[in-house]
């Protein structure tokens, strides 16, 4: 909806939500956290960001399109 009202760019949340999820992968309060307990909580940051790269005005995936995009994306953008 911010895009389509002109209020930021794609880019402009991509931005964002690789923010959020560096944040949450760097975050030391998890460091006892295990590599899927990390994925876990970086999974809504991931969907969000593969579903603003695959948004278009007259298509929309679903959320289990998503979330098998995320699975299979998974640990590409991670430091």
């Amino acid at each position: 909806m911010l895009v389509a009202k002109g209020l930021l760019t794609r880019s402009d949340v991509a931005l964002a939500l690789l923010r959020a999820e560096q944040t949450v992968l760097n975050d030391r309060r998890g460091d006892g956290l295990d590599p899927a307990q990390r994925d876990a909580v970086a999974f809504a940051p991931r969907l969000l960001q593969i579903a603003n790269y695959s948004a278009s005005d007259t298509d929309t995936l679903t959320f289990s399109e998503l979330a098998k995009m995320v699975t299979q994306t998974r640990g590409l953008s991670q430091p």
